[in-house]
């Protein structure tokens, strides 16, 4: 017994040395793989061989650090008193030269213009003067005329102006005074305007008629856009009531335009009829000449204004006028009848017009330019013909107006 438990302790002794031996080999191959690992990684990486991490960097080779400068002392500034808001006003104000021509079969005219007016475009002041040459149908004078854009549009213009024509018995001279309150509304696709005044002059040279009156003007227009195509609509209309000599009159008138068109072109038809109720030649409805920046805005109502034919060609009670228009980018080719009493004219022509509003910065009042021929289908007479066959038939004209 005693043998066999020297045998047994021997036996787990060398089982206890063997395993010993094992653990001892495999600690050593483990050791050795991770020295074999960790010397292939410093083979791969030679640059970061034997580098110690946890040492700090060696700065002592460094020049010396770079100082920020100090900042700026604060600059003392002298107490200021808060400034109150005000109101834009007038502005400031610049001053140019401007002029503008009326030119037409029957007369040649130039006008000069000193304009005074702020940067903003709310105030415009014209100082007016006009030339015409001898040959009779044109305008001359000089005038003053000012407008202020604030909530409401007021203008003001005083003249003194003389209209002459190639009949014989024809002479308009007028000098007096128009003030003019209006508003304007703009919206997607349209707008509308509105305005109320009215007029006192009197005639000098072999014209005596003392003349006032009161007037209203309205106008609308809207385009609605069906995908690619437009459709226009416009309507105007107007009043005047007034007296010349205690002969009292009224006038009325009405018309609008209706179309449609797309990006750059559209077509339509246009109309404006009207009538007057007693006054005298001078208050009638006359055919003829062209817009004039001389004479007040609410003179031109009583005008039929066509350039081929001369200012006074034919007078009435009533008037209408219908067109048709076809503009391509301010480019209009258009047919056109005027009624003015017993007299009737009938035109075909090509015309192209550019109407601008006062503009800011730029400091210009509102500006209508226009130049066109025409061919005369039927004249005062009666129907041409064979029309525009003949260089008479034909008549050519350029204008350019200003509107404070």
């Amino acid at each position: 017994a005693e043998t066999a438990e020297t045998a047994e302790t021997a036996e787990t002794a060398e089982t206890a040395e063997t395993a010993e031996t094992a653990e001892t080999a495999e600690t050593a191959e483990t050791a050795e793989t991770a020295e074999t690992a960790e010397t292939a990684e410093a083979a791969e990486l030679p640059e970061l061989a034997g580098t110690d991490w946890l040492d700090r960097p060696d700065f002592s080779e460094l020049g010396p650090l770079a100082l920020l400068p100090k900042p700026p002392a604060p600059i003392a500034t002298p107490d200021t008193e808060e400034v109150d808001p005000r109101r834009y006003g007038v502005g400031r104000l610049e001053m140019r030269p401007l002029a503008g021509t009326s030119v037409g079969p029957h007369h040649i005219g130039l006008h000069g213009m000193l304009h005074v007016g702020d940067v903003a475009g709310r105030l415009h002041v014209m100082g007016l003067a006009g030339w015409r040459s001898e040959k009779p149908g044109g305008t001359d004078g000089f005038g003053l005329a000012a407008a202020y854009r604030g909530p409401a549009r007021v203008r003001v213009h005083a003249y003194r102006v003389r209209e002459s024509s190639t009949r014989a018995d024809y002479s308009v001279a007028r000098q007096g005074a128009e003030l003019g309150l209006g508003e304007a509304w703009t919206w997607n696709g349209g707008g509308a305007a509105v305005e109320v005044g009215g007029l006192v002059d009197a005639g000098f040279g072999d014209s005596t008629e003392l003349r006032n009156f009161g007037f209203g003007t309205g106008a609308v227009s809207h385009v609605q856009w069906a995908g690619t195509v437009a459709l226009l609509a416009e309507l105007e209309g107007g009043v005047q009531i007034g007296a010349t000599d205690a002969q009292s009159w009224s006038r009325t008138q009405a018309g609008g335009a209706l179309g449609f068109g797309g990006r750059g072109w559209s077509l339509a038809g246009r109309g404006l009829f009207g009538s007057v109720a007693g006054g005298t030649e001078l208050d009638a409805y006359r055919l003829g000449g062209q817009r004039s920046t001389l004479m007040p805005e609410s003179m031109h109502m009583g005008h039929v204004l066509v350039p081929a034919f001369a200012p006074g060609s034919a007078f009435g009670a009533s008037r209408s006028s219908v067109a048709a228009e076809l503009d391509i980018q301010g480019n209009v080719a258009s047919w056109q009848r005027h009624s003015v009493g017993d007299a009737q004219v009938e035109l075909i022509g090509l015309s192209s017009r550019i109407r601008l509003e006062p503009t800011p910065l730029v400091g210009i009042p509102a500006i209508d330019v226009e130049a066109g021929a025409s061919c005369t289908i039927v004249n005062l007479d009666g129907p041409v013909d064979k029309p525009c066959t003949h260089l008479e038939d034909y008549a050519g004209w350029a204008s350019i107006v200003w509107r404070p």
